[in-house]
């Protein structure tokens, strides 16, 4: 993969946390489509909820959720190598007694 060539390990790790805080504002702003706006008068404790503005369900949530969870998982193993893959790949040479 070029980009793999081209990014030492650091740069690839700040990459992969870099998608999982954009697929967590994506994640917040789809399930705050589920929220209704504003204030409705009702007393705090009355378990009291109105329906959804844009009918997003709860299963549709869940399953936005996932999806961007697999997407980022998808990225991570596809930017960060393996575990025998590792060692040594970061740019950097190890010096005996450092």
């Amino acid at each position: 993969m070029e980009i793999q060539d081209r990014l030492a390990l650091r740069q690839r790790v700040v990459v992969v946390v870099a998608l999982g805080a954009v697929a967590l504002v994506i994640g917040l702003w789809v399930t705050a489509l589920n929220q209704p706006g504003g204030w409705f008068g009702y007393a705090p404790g009355t378990f009291v909820r109105a329906g959804s503005p844009s009918g997003t369900s709860v299963t549709g949530i869940a399953l936005a959720w996932l999806a961007l969870v697999a997407v980022w998982a998808a990225a991570s193993v596809a930017l960060l190598p393996s575990a025998g893959a590792a060692s040594g790949d970061d740019g950097q040479q190890e010096t005996p007694g450092t």
